[in-house]
């Protein structure tokens, strides 16, 4: 089994292996931190004559996930994102033997929760209210007014009725 390559940023480890969640999907609560790929050869083949099989590198779905999630972890992630392993396995004939080769890539992103900032409660103002001190009355001085004028009606002179 090849070894996992991790590209993006690294942070301190916050989960280990075993609660790297495996999500198709990227939790809301996360973001994407890098990215995981992992490559594998295995090969099998008969041994002629007495048809002894070798077998080098193992290629099991199985251990990759295994290899990502360690890594995943030792980068400081919390999830494996749309983990996707794929598999091409061709067959030669070799003399006397057949000659299967499996090669896998796998990949997958990295999530990381992180903790949501702590935002202060916004809190208005208190604004006292304004009150205006109460004055003490002033006396305003006032000019005495002079008694009204009488207008004389018609025919009448100002002094009073005529007679005659």
């Amino acid at each position: 089994m090849g070894t996992p390559i991790f590209s993006g940023k690294v942070y301190p480890r916050s989960s280990t292996p075993k609660q790297i969640l495996d999500t198709p999907v990227l939790p809301s609560d996360q973001s994407v931190i890098g990215e995981l790929s992992l490559r594998c050869d295995s090969q099998q083949g008969g041994g002629g004559f007495l048809a002894i099989f070798d077998t080098w590198g193992d290629c099991s779905t199985i251990d990759a996930r295994q290899l990502l999630r360690k890594e995943a972890s030792q980068a400081g992630g919390d999830s494996l994102v749309g983990h996707q392993c794929d598999k091409d396995t061709s067959i030669s004939h070799r003399q006397d033997s057949v000659v299967t080769t499996e090669k896998m890539s796998c990949h997958a992103q990295v999530g990381r929760r992180f903790p949501a900032p702590v935002i202060a409660p916004v809190v208005a103002p208190v604004v006292a209210p304004v009150i205006a001190p109460v004055a003490d009355p002033v006396d305003v001085p006032v000019a005495p007014v002079a008694a009204p004028t009488q207008v004389p009606a018609t025919g009448e002179s100002p002094s009073g009725p005529t007679q005659s």
